[in-house]
């Protein structure tokens, strides 16, 4: 499966989730990841980053605690 959307994660600025989350929000404010977009499963996108499922789990999460994304069992995070 190709993914929607792939940033590309500053190397040494900080923690990579925390990066992946800025992308997120950012790529929201530039109209990137339109509203309804499915993003790509935590493993997918943890794959094409080269980085453990976790950290996108942990960016997805702070993301969805802040209202950018919604997340549902079973269909996907939007």
């Amino acid at each position: 499966m190709d993914t929607i959307w792939l940033p590309t994660l500053p190397e040494g600025e900080g923690p990579k989730y925390l990066a992946l989350t800025r992308a997120l929000r950012d790529a929201i404010r530039r109209g990137e990841l339109p509203e309804g977009a499915q993003l790509p499963t935590v493993r997918e996108l943890a794959w094409q980053l080269s980085v453990t499922p976790g950290t996108v789990s942990r960016a997805y999460q702070i993301a969805t605690q802040e209202g950018l994304l919604e997340a549902t069992v079973g269909r996907g995070t939007f």
